[in-house]
């Protein structure tokens, strides 16, 4: 083999492994920044607020591992900003469980915060929701009420009658610390 298509090798070797570094460190950062757009919702009628946000965290009541951490962090972070008391901003779970026992589902998010608000849905409305939203959930094992969810929070604003959603955080970290900041700056 000739020498140059050696080094043409050599240099497409080198070009594939700096390829494959910068592909994995873009996948290891994408998780920290926020997602961002206005995806206009309609959300079902037991959810109606008066409030201008809304914090949605899509889990269920007897989930060991996501639901606690996420729910305890969005409690620190409401409990931080008074602004977020005064009725400006409304958190909900919304049960990925169709037609459980929605005094249930509040009782639980409840422990977390008092202010904070349950949702329970039908199958057909909750499979709807889920789509809006982009929820992927499943069991995961066989005969496991346990299910894989992200633990993704979605900040919704209200404009008219129509619900954008602006953000969503990919980790109840992410979403903690940020809303830290605003409160240590009084936003």
């Amino acid at each position: 083999m000739p020498k140059n298509s050696q080094v043409l090798t050599h240099k497409q070797w080198f070009g594939g492994v700096v390829l494959i570094g910068l592909s994995l460190s873009v996948l290891l950062v994408l998780p920290l920044i926020p997602l961002h757009g206005d995806k206009q919702l309609k959300l079902p009628a037991n959810m109606a607020s008066r409030a201008d946000f809304l914090l949605v965290f899509f889990g269920y009541p007897h989930c060991n591992s996501i639901c606690p951490k996420t729910l305890k962090d969005l409690s620190q972070a409401y409990t931080q900003n008074p602004r977020y008391q005064q009725g400006s901003l409304e958190v909900w779970l919304v049960n990925l469980y169709a037609d459980e026992d929605l005094a249930n589902t509040q009782s639980y998010v409840e422990g977390f915060h008092s202010a904070f608000k349950a949702a329970v849905f039908d199958a057909q409305s909750l499979e709807q929701l889920k789509a809006d939203f982009g929820i992927i959930a499943y069991q995961t094992a066989e005969n496991s009420d346990q299910l894989s969810h992200s633990e993704q929070i979605y900040l919704l604003e209200k404009q008219s009658h129509i619900w954008l959603m602006k953000t969503i955080y990919r980790h109840s970290t992410e979403f903690k610390q940020r809303f830290s900041l605003e409160a240590q700056a009084g936003l």
